[in-house]
């Protein structure tokens, strides 16, 4: 019987505790603020036991002017006092960075909204679980700096709406009392009609003056040192660190000071010109490895065999081209080369109209140049002319002589 009882408290009794049907708390506080662009919600959540409450945050807020809807869904669970997994959806016009700290023992949930001023009001569920009702009420809301306490989490953004998928996650900027954003992933979930994942980084400048930038950062940060950045960024109007109007430049920041600040790696320009847009492809790199510049019907070179290919005229300071050494037309001087009579060349030449061993004019229009080859064939015709010019030099002085 002592054995049937301690079976039903070890085994049954955490089972009822489980299957506890959860609480509902609404409106437990409600607030408004104006000047930071953050708040911090210090809740009476424990840390300690395992808990899997659901926080819902409504409300309004002031995002650069014309203002968004505040609608998010946070969640996390604890286990023995340590976070085991946190997320977050946004139903709501903002996706700010929320983080959530153990702060003295209780929860801390810290949201970058970005504004200037904001009206909330905070709900909750509990998970049924045990959670203690009295968790749930004597909320405080600041809009004070993140707290990193004694632990955090990142709740990244898990959003499924219809045909796909928007998640980001953050993490802790520890220069910093913000937390930045580290990887934002977009893909799509069962998508019915072909699948399209997008990233839309959007800007509108309210005159027409060189300020509307958009850009896109990749940061790295350097112990003991400045942040090394990658931009991505497109202007709606030029000037402004030679953003190209229309186009994109990735610039490189490498850190260390505004001496190293803000150099240009590659600029796209704009295709439209006076008001007609190009069919030209600028850059293409095919899926071989090779690429392409300059040509309006791309696809239709997705195969080429050769690494690079433009359509177009190429200047350069210097191209150096190498060759193996056997290529290379030393051999002429050996005494086993055969140099021809120039009445053979002469008799070529009447017949076929061009050197002998050197491309016809058609052979060029049909295959093209191949620049080291037909350098090494110039070289060779140079080397028999000196042969020619010494065996003539030789004639003559015997002439010479003779007279």
């Amino acid at each position: 019987m002592k054995n049937i009882i301690v079976f039903i408290l070890t085994v049954i009794l955490p089972i009822s505790v489980m299957s506890q049907t959860p609480n509902n708390y609404e409106n437990i506080i409600t607030h408004s603020q104006s000047g930071m662009g953050s708040v911090k919600i210090l809740t009476k959540i424990p840390m300690d036991g395992d808990h899997m409450p659901t926080v819902k945050i409504e409300g309004y807020s002031v995002v650069g002017g014309p203002g968004a809807t505040i609608g998010l869904n946070i969640a996390w669970r604890t286990v023995g006092g340590a976070f085991e997994n946190a997320s977050a959806s946004s139903f709501g016009g903002i996706a700010p960075t929320i983080l959530i700290s153990d702060v003295e023992g209780f929860i801390q949930i810290f949201i970058d909204t970005w504004s200037d001023e904001m009206a909330i009001k905070v709900s909750a569920i509990d998970g049924g679980i045990g959670e203690d009702p009295g968790w749930f009420t004597d909320w405080a809301i600041t809009d004070d700096s993140y707290d990193q306490g004694n632990q955090f989490i990142n709740a990244g953004l898990l959003n499924r709406a219809g045909y796909g998928e928007f998640s980001s996650l953050s993490s802790q900027n520890y220069s910093g009392p913000y937390a930045n954003i580290t990887n934002i992933h977009a893909s799509n979930v069962n998508a019915s009609w072909g699948g399209f994942s997008s990233l839309t980084v959007s800007n509108k400048t309210t005159t027409d003056q060189q300020s509307g930038f958009t850009n896109i950062n990749v940061i790295n940060r350097r112990t003991g040192g400045g942040d090394y950045r990658w931009s991505l960024m497109s202007g709606a109007t030029g000037g402004g660190w030679g953003v190209t109007p229309n186009g994109f430049d990735l610039f490189e920041y490498p850190g260390g000071g505004s001496g190293n600040c803000c150099i240009p790696r590659m600029v796209v320009h704009p295709s439209e010109k006076n008001g007609v847009l190009s069919n030209i492809t600028p850059f293409v790199i095919n899926p071989n490895g090779s690429v392409l510049i300059g040509y309006s019907n791309a696809s239709a070179h997705l195969n080429t065999p050769y690494a690079l290919s433009v359509k177009g005229d190429i200047k350069a300071k210097k191209l150096k081209i190498t060759i193996t050494p056997s290529e290379w037309p030393d051999y002429v001087f050996a005494t086993t080369y055969r140099l021809r009579p120039l009445s053979e060349v002469e008799n070529f030449i009447k017949k076929n109209k061009h050197l002998p061993d050197v491309p016809s004019a058609d052979e060029i229009g049909k295959n093209g140049i191949d620049v080291g080859e037909n350098q090494a064939i110039l070289l060779r015709k140079i080397e028999e002319l000196t042969l020619y010019i010494i065996d003539l030099k030789k004639e003559i002085d015997l002439l010479k002589k003779i007279k």
